[in-house]
C-alpha cells in the first residue's frame, strides 16, 4: 500500500500501527476486533453481540477507540485518513472503513497525541512519571477536554467537581488529592452503532488530550452499564443527549 508524495506506508508498517491502535485499549487478545486491508484503506471489522446486547455499546465504544488511535497514528506518519463509520449495511461486521486520502503536514499536536496513544500518561520513555501541570478545576483544560468531544462531533458534559479545599498551616486552601476527581460524559444526539462508535473516538480523544497534560483520565464503564442508568443520566445533563461514555478525570 503506498501514498503518492513521497509518503509510503507498507502493509507491515500498517500492520504495526493497527496493532498500536488497539493495544493502546484492549487488555490481552480480543477476538471481537481486527483489521483487513484494502488497496487503498483498512477496514475495522467487529464480531459484535445483537443491537440490544448491553454489552453492544461498550464493544462499540472500544472499537471507536482503536479506530482514533489508528487515525493519529497514521496522522502521525504523515497520511491524511478519513472515516466511514458503518458504511454497508448489509455487511454486519464491517464497523469502518479509514480511507487514505494522501499525504498532510505533521504538526506538534500530532506528535503529543501519538506520544499519547503509545504512552499514555504513566508510561513516558525513560519510565518517568509526569508532573501535573494543570490544576483539575482550570477553567482552560476543561474547555480543551469538551473541544476535543467536539472534534468528533460529540458533547462533553461535565459534572460538579469534587474538589474539597483542605487548609494547610499558613491558611491556604489546596487540593485534597484524594478526592479531586471529575466525572465527564461524552453524549451522542443519536443511539444507533455509528453515533456509539462515534462517542469511542471522542472519548479517546478527550483521554488522550488530558495526557498531552499530565492529567489522568479512565473509563468508567459501570456508571451506565444498565439502560436505566443511561435514562437517569440522560435526564441529569438535560435530556437532549444519549450518554455514551463516563470517564473519571483525576490525579
Amino acid at each position: 500500500m503506498n501514498i503518492t508524495s513521497g509518503v509510503a506506508l507498507t502493509a507491515d508498517r500498517l500492520d504495526a500501527a493497527a496493532k498500536e491502535a488497539m493495544a493502546a485499549v484492549v487488555t490481552g487478545k480480543d477476538p471481537a476486533w481486527s483489521w483487513h486491508h484494502t488497496p487503498d484503506s483498512i477496514e475495522l471489522l467487529g464480531d459484535l453481540p445483537p443491537l440490544s446486547d448491553p454489552q453492544h455499546r461498550e464493544m462499540m465504544l472500544t472499537g471507536g477507540a482503536a479506530l482514533l488511535n489508528l487515525r493519529l497514528l497514521i496522522r502521525g506518519l504523515g497520511v491524511h485518513p478519513v472515516v466511514r463509520a458503518v458504511p454497508d449495511p448489509t455487511r454486519r461486521d464491517l464497523i469502518a472503513v479509514l480511507r487514505l486520502e494522501g499525504p498532510r503536514p505533521v504538526s506538534a499536536d500530532d506528535r503529543a497525541m501519538v506520544d499519547a496513544v503509545l504512552h499514555g500518561v504513566n508510561r513516558r520513555p525513560g519510565g518517568s512519571e509526569p508532573s501535573l501541570t494543570t490544576p483539575l478545576d482550570a477553567p482552560p483544560l476543561i474547555t480543551a477536554l469538551r473541544r476535543a468531544a467536539k472534534v468528533e462531533q460529540t458533547w462533553l458534559a461535565v459534572h460538579p467537581p469534587v474538589l474539597r479545599a483542605v487548609p494547610i498551616g499558613d491558611g491556604r486552601p489546596v487540593r485534597d488529592g484524594a478526592h479531586a476527581a471529575t466525572t465527564l460524559i461524552v453524549g451522542t444526539v443519536l443511539d444507533g452503532p455509528a453515533a456509539r462508535l462515534q462517542a469511542g473516538q471522542a472519548a479517546q480523544r478527550v483521554v488522550l488530550t488530558a495526557a498531552t497534560t499530565g492529567v489522568r483520565v479512565r473509563y468508567l464503564p459501570a456508571v451506565l452499564s444498565r439502560p436505566a442508568d443511561r435514562l437517569r443520566m440522560r435526564d441529569y445533563i438535560g435530556g437532549g443527549l444519549w450518554p455514551q461514555a463516563a470517564l473519571r478525570l483525576t490525579v
